[in-house]
């Protein structure tokens, strides 16, 4: 689910229901159970495997992917705010759904390879 562009009074209003930091799973702003616990899950594994973790201001990080997936209504609508925040964690980290017919490994427990 893209927004080729959010307004300041958008964010702003979005903003006003997101919960103090440290909430588990950040502001829900119309999204489904399925969409908000895979992009929750989605966005703590991020956090726990990102060199310089410690460097990161992950509030802003969650939140703002959470306005990024506002409405998703199953999984695969948080991918491109998944993307996001991978790409805030490391520059030349994305996001890639599965092809259909494509295998993937973890090779020496550290990389993964498709």
């Amino acid at each position: 689910m893209r927004r080729p562009w959010l307004s300041l009074s958008s964010i702003v209003l979005a903003l006003s229901s997101v919960p103090a930091p440290g909430a588990a799973q950040g502001p829900t702003l119309g999204m489904r159970a399925p969409a908000r616990q895979y992009l929750s899950s989605a966005l703590d594994t991020i956090r726990l495997v990102t060199m310089g973790r410690d460097t990161i201001n992950w509030s802003v990080v969650r939140d703002s992917a959470f306005l990024l997936a506002a409405g998703a209504r199953k999984p695969s609508d948080t991918y491109s705010a998944i993307d996001w925040a991978l790409h805030r964690a490391n520059r030349h980290s994305f996001l890639q759904a599965d092809a259909p017919g494509a295998a993937s490994e973890l090779v020496d427990g550290a990389f993964g390879y498709i």
